[in-house]
């Protein structure tokens, strides 16, 4: 295809034959006419086409032929109900060679028995060997799992994290295991979510941050008192503060919120752990937590932590200060100094170099949907008693419903390329992790999705909220609704900051 030009300047004398050779399509006229330079020609820019790879990188293998046979029931006891919609429905997944025989071993948690280990036998092959391990407890509801090697001495050990029961650690020695959590320090009992080990203070061991969420309120748990601080400002009392607190509104009386539960950062200080949560700067407010991750955003040797709170919860970008007078890390909030905006119900979270300029990345995971149909029924009320539209103006960084990948830029700040990137969509996303899938030499990423029920959808709390006066109650109201069941999603890395879903 050519497409001409017609130049209207006076110094062409044939107008005329130009129009009349275009008119009639006659391209032998056409061409004389542009060897003559009496009309200019382009050629188009070559079509975009998406190549779809019909090759399977990766295989389904048959739970029967692998012998992972893992299955998450979620049946809790009558009291824990309401969990229905929170993260307690999902689990955790920990690989690992535990036995030390070349072979990536996977421990995976779920509500009813603290999880399965299975230990790796080769091809593809796997046996449950959580009893021969030392590691089964069938009154423990696991949530997040982690594989450490906690006192350095070469086999990996296991945190596994509960909901309102003891974490455990189970000490390796020589494949076989032995819960010490308590002899650690670290047999905390609440609604933990994961451990985010690291050596922050930089002695040569592994330091802790555990991620909390909420537990479930009993009927005793009752907010009876409300006084005023210094300031004027309404406070929630200090054996109140893990039921709600008060967020200051402009224009208008402030809004009691649901909290979650106090996070707490441990130093490891020769095999026993100390919380240092209020010394270091951190831990001021509980929110919902769902992901915590230790890295070096800014590239000066010590560990920083991106903290992912949901809800109204803010996020946190802790900057590593490193040591203090009296030898404490001393941890900063940078978040609004470092990024334009978060996630407003904030979810999964992992870093990496996106673009390949030796700087680390990040992203943070929340639910948009995908498509314009979920997008619409998952907005929330913009008028009314339920809309909690003044939040958008509210939080200072913003905090806005979709993914969040901030690029490093070598500076203070990130920038924020979700929507460039392609990245900004990818429904009701738990987890976000990235890997070079293809072999490629780029960051790919995947992202885990779904819910138990869509409480997202405006269209079903609506009918919940025209049902309440028929005394229906919150779990019968969505344990009758279908599961959101949705799709995990990849998507491969271009180059140049752009990435496609395949």
């Amino acid at each position: 295809m050519i497409i001409i030009f017609l130049v209207g300047c006076d110094s062409f004398r044939n107008n005329d034959d130009i129009k009349l050779a275009v008119s009639l399509k006659d391209k032998a006229r056409v061409n004389a006419l542009i060897a003559e330079k009496q009309i200019l020609s382009a050629e188009p820019f070559n079509r975009k086409v998406k190549k779809k790879n019909k090759s399977n990188t990766y295989i389904h293998i048959d739970p029967n032929s692998s012998g992972i046979d893992f299955v998450n029931k979620w049946r809790p006891d009558p009291q824990y109900e309401n969990q229905l919609e929170n993260s307690f429905i999902s689990a955790g997944v920990a690989i690992g060679d535990y036995n030390n025989d070349g072979l990536q071993d996977v421990f995976l948690s779920r509500q009813q028995d603290g999880g399965r280990l299975y230990k790796n036998l080769g091809g593809m092959q796997f046996e449950d060997v959580t009893e021969i391990a030392g590691i089964l407890d069938d009154k423990m509801w696991s949530t997040g799992v982690s594989f450490i090697d906690i006192n350095n001495d070469g086999w990996l050990d296991l945190y596994v994290c509960g909901f309102d029961s003891h974490n455990k650690l189970y000490i390796n020695t020589k494949g076989k295991f032995e819960e010490k959590a308590k002899a650690y320090g670290l047999d905390y009992k609440g609604a933990s979510v994961m451990m985010a080990f690291a050596d922050y203070d930089s002695d040569g061991d592994l330091d802790a941050y555990l991620l909390t969420n909420r537990l479930t309120m009993s009927n005793d748990s009752v907010m009876t008192k409300i006084t005023g601080s210094k300031n004027g400002k309404l406070q929630v009392e200090e054996e109140y503060k893990e039921l709600g607190y008060f967020l200051e509104r402009p224009g208008t009386y402030p809004a009691l919120i649901n909290a979650g539960q106090y996070d707490y950062l441990y130093i490891n200080e020769n095999g026993y752990f100390k919380d240092i949560t209020a010394e270091s700067g951190m831990g001021k407010n509980p929110y919902y937590g769902l992901s915590a991750t230790w890295w070096d955003y800014n590239n000066d040797g010590r560990p920083d932590l991106y903290v992912a709170n949901d809800f109204m919860g803010p996020d946190h970008l802790f900057k590593n200060m490193g040591l203090n007078e009296n030898g404490i890390v001393q941890f900063l909030d940078v978040t609004d100094e470092a990024v334009p905006y978060t996630p407003w119900f904030s979810m999964g979270s992992d870093y990496s170099d996106i673009n390949n300029d030796g700087k680390m990345d990040f992203m943070a995971s929340d639910m948009a949907g995908s498509n314009h149909y979920r997008d619409k029924v998952s907005m929330g009320a913009m008028t009314g008693p339920n809309s909690e539209a003044w939040f958008l103006n509210f939080p200072n960084p913003p905090q806005y419903m979709r993914n969040m990948v901030y690029l490093n830029t070598g500076t203070k700040r990130f920038m924020e390329v979700g929507y460039l990137s392609g990245l900004s969509a990818t429904d009701w996303t738990w987890t976000v992790k990235f890997g070079d899938l293809d072999n490629d030499g780029y960051e790919d990423v995947y992202f885990t999705n779904g819910m138990s029920r869509d409480f997202g959808n405006g269209d079903a709390k609506d009918r919940f909220r025209s049902q309440k006066s028929k005394s229906v109650n919150n779990f019968d109201f969505w344990n009758d609704q279908e599961p959101y069941k949705l799709k995990n999603m990849v998507f491969k890395n271009l180059g140049d900051l752009k990435f496609d879903d395949v």
